[in-house]
C-alpha cells in the first residue's frame, strides 16, 4: 500500500505528514517510479479545519459513463491544518538530531550506499526527540531497493539536497519497488534534490505519488495527504490513486497541487479496478476502497499518451467530491493535431473551477 515515486524522475518537495509537502522543488529524470509511501496504516492527529470550494457546474450527468458534474452547493476538502502549519513553519522538530547519511558510511562514489541509508534511517527513526535525516548536496548516491520502516518514535524530516539514483541492475529488483516507506507517520520529505529512478533500465518498477490499497481483499485507510510542488518527468504515472477490487476502507482528503508533469503517460489517474494480470486473472468484485474528497489544483504539463486524465472508478463505490482547478495538460507528441490529450471519466462525481483541460 502506498505512494511510490520512482523509477522515473521525481522532483521532490514532498511533505508527508501524511502531508507530502515539498518545500523546494526537486527534479527527477526518467524512469518509472519506486519511491513508495505505505499510507494504509498511517494516522494524522490534530484539529482539522475546513476549506470550502464551490461547485460551479449544475445538473449535468452522463448515465452512460457514470459522469456526474454536481450541483451548485459547497464542496469540502478537509485537512489537518494544525499539523500542516507546524511542519511548514518549523525547520526541524524541537531538539531534533541531525543525521547525515555520510556519517554512516555513504560514499557517493558510484558504489552501493544502500546500507548507509538504511542505518541512518534506523538511527533517525529511533530518536525520541525527532530527527532530520540529510542527503548532502552536490553528491550522487546510488541505491539498491531499500525499505524505510516504522513506526518511528517521533516526527522525522528527510532532507534530500543531493541526488539519489537507482541501481541499474535489474537483478537487484526482487519486488517492483525501490524506495519503500512503510508504516511511517508524521514524515516530511523536502530539500530540492533529485530522485532519479533510472526507469529506462529498471522497467519493472512503476511509479504510483498512492496505491496498492485493498490488495487481497484487505482494508486500507488513507487520509489527509498533501503533495505540493513536485516535478515528474518521463514517468509512467503522475499523481495516481490506485485501489484493488474487493478491498474496503477509504482514501480521502487528498490534495495534489502545484505540480509539473513532463511527458508522463498517465498524468492524472484514479484506478479502482487495478489488477496484477501477470500473476492471475482478476474476476470482477463488488466491494472497493472508497475514494473521495480529492483536489487537483495547478497541475500543468504534457502527456505521453492520448489520455491525460483517467478516472476509472467503481460502479458500486463511485469516486465522490473530486475537484479540479486550473489543470492544463497537452500532448507531448509533435503532431498535436492528431494526438490530442483527452479525458476518460467513468463513475465519478466531480466539479471544476478555473480552466480545466482536457475536461471530462
Amino acid at each position: 500500500m502506498g505512494m511510490l515515486l520512482g523509477t522515473h524522475c521525481l522532483s521532490l518537495p514532498l511533505f508527508i505528514i501524511l502531508f507530502i509537502s515539498l518545500s523546494r522543488p526537486c527534479f527527477c529524470s526518467y524512469g518509472e517510479g519506486p519511491f513508495h509511501f505505505d499510507l494504509g496504516r498511517a494516522r494524522v492527529h490534530g484539529r482539522p479545519t475546513t476549506t470550502m470550494y464551490r461547485r460551479l457546474y449544475s445538473g449535468i450527468s452522463n448515465k452512460r459513463n457514470g459522469l456526474d458534474l454536481m450541483s451548485e452547493n459547497m464542496f469540502e476538502f478537509k485537512y489537518e491544518d494544525e499539523i500542516r502549519s507546524r511542519l511548514n513553519n518549523a525547520p526541524a522538530p524541537t531538539g531534533s538530531t541531525v543525521v547525515s547519511v555520510d556519517d554512516f558510511g555513504a560514499k557517493a562514489n558510484g558504489s552501493d550506499d544502500s546500507k548507509a541509508f538504511k542505518e541512518a534511517w534506523e538511527f533517525a527513526c529511533n530518536s525520541s526527540q525527532g530527527a532530520v535525516m540529510v542527503v548532502p548536496r552536490n553528491k550522487i548516491y546510488h541505491l539498491k531497493p531499500v525499505d524505510f520502516s516504522g513506526p518511528c518514535n517521533s516526527p522525522l524530516i528527510l532532507k534530500v539536497f543531493g541526488t539519489i539514483k537507482a541501481t541499474v541492475h535489474r537483478s537487484d529488483y526482487r519486488r517492483p519497488r525501490w524506495l519503500y516507506f512503510d508504516n511511517v507517520q508524521n514524515l516530511r520529505v523536502e530539500g530540492g534534490g533529485i530522485i532519479n529512478g533510472n526507469g529506462r533500465t529498471c522497467l519493472a518498477v512503476k511509479h504510483q505519488l498512492i496505491g496498492s490499497l485493498g490488495a487481497e481483499n484487505s482494508s486500507a485507510y488513507v487520509s489527509n495527504v498533501i503533495v505540493n510542488r513536485a516535478t515528474l518527468s518521463g514517468t509512467t504515472n503522475g499523481v495516481r490513486i490506485k485501489t484493488w477490487q474487493g478491498g474496503s476502507g477509504y482514501a480521502k482528503n487528498i490534495k495534489f497541487q502545484n505540480i509539473m508533469v513532463h511527458n508522463v503517460s498517465n498524468p492524472i489517474i484514479i484506478d479502482q479496478y487495478y489488477c496484477d494480470h501477470h500473476k492471475s486473472t482478476c474476476p470482477k468484485q463488488v466491494s472497493a476502497v472508497q475514494v473521495s474528497n480529492v483536489v487537483y489544483k495547478n497541475i500543468r504539463g504534457t502527456s505521453a499518451s492520448n489520455v491525460a486524465l483517467k478516472f476509472n472508478c467503481s460502479q458500486m463505490y463511485p469516486c465522490r467530491e473530486i475537484f479540479l482547478q486550473n489543470v492544463a495538460i497537452t500532448s507531448s507528441q509533435e503532431d498535436k493535431e492528431e494526438h490530442i490529450a483527452e479525458a476518460s471519466c467513468s463513475n465519478i462525481r466531480l466539479s471544476y473551477r478555473g480552466n480545466v483541460s482536457p475536461p471530462c
